[in-house]
């Protein structure tokens, strides 16, 4: 799993941001904030070799209990794919 190369993570104003590029740029007219745990998970979707492990980074990372760290890392992951955010790396190992 991966941001999508038309996609960058920037600080504007304090704040983390996704930004479109090229093509990308016309369908997104602006910037995309996310939280810190956002950040962290696009940085590493590529470190991983699946959901599990992600999930546990976020836990070793953040102060946070199992279920909300699983609720909210599958929750992020399914809308960063469903709006095209992020792609698999490999669509054959699912991840």
């Amino acid at each position: 799993m991966r941001l999508k190369k038309e996609f960058m993570i920037r600080e504007v104003a304090g704040q983390d941001v996704i930004v479109a590029t090229g093509k990308e740029a016309m369908k997104y007219n602006g910037l995309l904030t996310v939280s810190p745990v956002g950040r962290f998970l696009l940085e590493n979707y590529q470190n991983t070799q699946g959901i599990a492990e992600l999930i546990q980074m976020v836990l070793d990372e953040f102060e946070v209990d199992r279920e909300t760290a699983e609720k909210d890392t599958v929750g992020f992951t399914n809308t960063m794919l469903e709006h095209g955010f992020i792609e698999m790396d490999d669509p054959e190992k699912g991840w």
